[in-house]
């Protein structure tokens, strides 16, 4: 699902809608305009010229920018004694010029004007002032991708109100806080925030509060984030009707895009195209062009598996025609051949669903590639930024050091005040550069499990889509190549699924790969009447690479799945034995059962199977070699370069 619809509902932030709340419901009210007018053209006070000219500017500034900015501009301008609430006027007033400059796309200027609001809040003690500039600045910096900074004034923001025991406008400042952490991905964090945010607003307003909705919708889009389906679909339907009650039709179409995705993944295709046809009417009655590509998607996908072939490639067409007409990007072409793959596996087309699922997989490693580059990037210009910045404050520190020699005494304490500054300076770059290292790893270390994920899943459906085909063969010896098709496909997603569970996304940890690995192919290939057993012996720990664990569990499938056709023909019970063994730089596989071994001097070279251990074993940089030891004993010895 994508993150940029999922994440549309909060881009109107629950502060925001608290602050302009008023200049909302008057947008289209000539004589709320009117009076305020009349009172800024009668009015002999300053200060009352002042609230006006805000509320003029603030009731312009959506619906006509420029006119918004000539009140700003004149509130700003307006000459009243210096005091505390004087300094908090021209606190608003300058930051409603930095939104009239942002709304133009003027960021420079947006940011002077923001600096001078900030600069005005250090004056005075209003504290509606102070958290409208918090506010902007903690959206400035988020949209600029400084999230320290942005969490810095969202705290700012909790401590001023908890600090004047003003419940009632906690809930935008958590909320603030939660939307933060969300775009940080770090969801548990958000979801605290939330419940904080959830028990202000039913403190302050009640258990039926519109404000609810914001809370709701993005605990929705959160568990979605985090494949929690079933509490995506509970939250977005406590949202649903305190949307229709507040008549919240652009948020609708997008929660119900939502429910239907998490449904899709539920594979309850009937909820599915209900939330989606709703979602579609919606977007189409609002021109809501930007959600319809992904609610096509999802009508495709619920319709084909519903059977409603010719209305399911209406709509993934009109998806392709939608995406095309936008900006496509990578993370679109994943979600075409995965809405094409589902299409076609729903009709039974296993060609054409193979090769959208194929093309799926390479576009979703793009996708994430270029996500990792753009994340490495910017830890970098962060990095450098950092390192400038302490470059800048040693030469600055340096001019003060020789200032201070004027002076023995006076230079004597500046010098050892210099000293301090210059070690804490010192530390906290290298603490935030550490930080910031520990942060990219962790980013890696999350995008190469996803794509572990996804590969373990590709490799899954492909196996899926094997069995599938073995309804239509009656060839028994085709049947058979089949099915050990798909035995080394399951051997090959094995690999994937540990590194995927484990923290170690590089290294698999042999004996325990190996013990699912003959668990799974011994269940799969035992004759009936006959008991098998398999003993591991691992005599150290051993850990290899990605590649070399898929081409020794092929090795170890082959082997195994041989014991089990042959080597206990006409027996009760059998055993194989398998020890795995760290020689210097080489390891040593050896594979024994107590089978009935094969005729002395016709070693099984000449089969399929076989001839495949031959070349895995190669590849390796090893070898291999069969003997009969009362059974068929098979030794393999080969080398790790990258093992740890």
């Amino acid at each position: 699902m994508k993150k940029m619809i999922l994440l549309a509902t909060s881009t109107a932030t629950f502060l925001t809608f608290l602050l302009y709340s008023l200049a909302a419901t008057a947008q289209y009210d000539k004589a709320y305009i009117d009076s305020i007018y009349t009172r800024l053209d009668t009015t002999k006070f300053d200060t009352i010229k002042m609230r006006c000219l805000l509320k003029i500017g603030l009731f312009y500034l959506h619906e006509n920018p420029k006119k918004s900015s000539s009140y700003f501009d004149q509130a700003y301008a307006l000459p009243l004694a210096y005091s505390p609430t004087e300094q908090g006027y021209r606190a608003v007033a300058a930051c409603g010029i930095s939104q009239v400059y942002e709304q133009t796309n003027n960021l420079p200027q947006a940011k002077v004007w923001l600096m001078k609001a900030y600069t005005h809040t250090q004056k005075t003690t209003d504290p509606l002032a102070i958290d409208k500039v918090y506010e902007q600045l903690s959206t400035y910096y988020r949209d600029n991708d400084r999230y320290d900074s942005a969490l810095y004034f969202s705290q700012k923001m909790i401590q001023l109100w908890d600090s004047l025991k003003n419940p009632a406008k906690l809930p935008a400042a958590y909320y603030g806080m939660a939307n933060l952490f969300q775009r940080l991905q770090q969801y548990q964090k958000a979801n605290t925030y939330l419940l904080l945010t959830e028990k202000a607003i039913r403190q302050t307003k009640g258990d039926d509060a519109a404000e609810l909705l914001s809370v709701y919708s993005t605990k929705a889009e959160i568990h979605a984030l985090k494949r929690e389906f079933d509490s995506c679909i509970f939250y977005s339907n406590l949202a649903y009707p305190i949307m229709v009650r507040e008549t919240a039709v652009d948020d609708l179409g997008m929660l119900q895009s939502v429910k239907a995705r998490a449904y899709i993944e539920l594979h309850q295709y009937q909820n599915a195209q209900a939330a989606a046809q709703e979602a579609y009417q919606l977007a189409i009655n609002n021109q809501q062009l930007s959600i319809l590509p992904q609610i096509c998607v999802s009508l495709a996908i619920s319709k084909s598996f519903l059977g409603q072939k010719d209305s399911a490639l209406w709509y993934a067409n009109t998806a392709e025609k939608y995406f095309a007409a936008g900006n496509k990007s990578k993370e679109d072409e994943v979600s075409i051949y995965n809405m094409w793959a589902a299409v076609y596996t729903a009709q039974g087309n296993i060609t054409k669903a193979l090769y959208y699922k194929t093309k799926e997989l390479e576009a979703y490693k793009q996708f994430k590639a270029e996500e990792l580059s753009t994340i490495t990037a910017r830890s970098e210009v962060e990095f450098e930024t950092a390192k400038k910045q302490a470059t800048i404050t040693n030469l600055e520190t340096q001019a003060q050091q020789q200032k201070t020699i004027q002076s023995l005494i006076i230079g004597a304490l500046i010098l050892s005040s210099i000293i301090a500054i210059l070690a804490y300076t010192s530390f906290r770059s290298k603490k935030k550069a550490a930080e910031m290292l520990e942060q990219s790893n962790r980013e890696k270390e999350v995008f190469l499990k996803e794509i572990h994920h996804r590969v373990k899943n590709n490799l899954q459906i492909i196996s899926s889509l094997l069995y599938m085909q073995f309804k239509d063969v009656n060839d028994g010896a085709l049947l058979a190549k089949l099915k050990q098709a798909q035995d080394r496909i399951k051997s090959m997603a094995l690999v994937h699924n540990k590194l995927y569970e484990k923290q170690d996304v590089v290294h698999v940890y042999l004996k325990e790969y190996i013990q699912d690995l003959a668990t799974g192919v011994i269940s799969s290939n035992t004759p009936l009447g006959t008991e098998i057993r398999v003993n591991i012996e691992e005599k150290t720990p051993i850990r290899l690479t990605l590649d070399t664990s898929i081409s020794l569990g092929l090795i170890v499938n082959e082997l195994i799945t041989n014991s089990c056709k042959y080597a206990f023909q006409n027996k009760a019970a059998g055993t194989i034995h398998i020890t795995l063994d760290q020689e210097n730089t080489n390891y040593k596989l050896v594979v024994k059962d107590d089978g009935i071994g094969f005729t002395q001097g016709q070693a099984p070279t000449q089969t399929l199977g076989i001839r495949l251990v031959n070349n895995l074993a190669r590849q390796l940089n090893g070898s291999a070699q069969f003997s009969n030891q009362q059974g068929t004993v098979a030794t393999i010895v080969f080398s790790d370069a990258a093992a740890a």
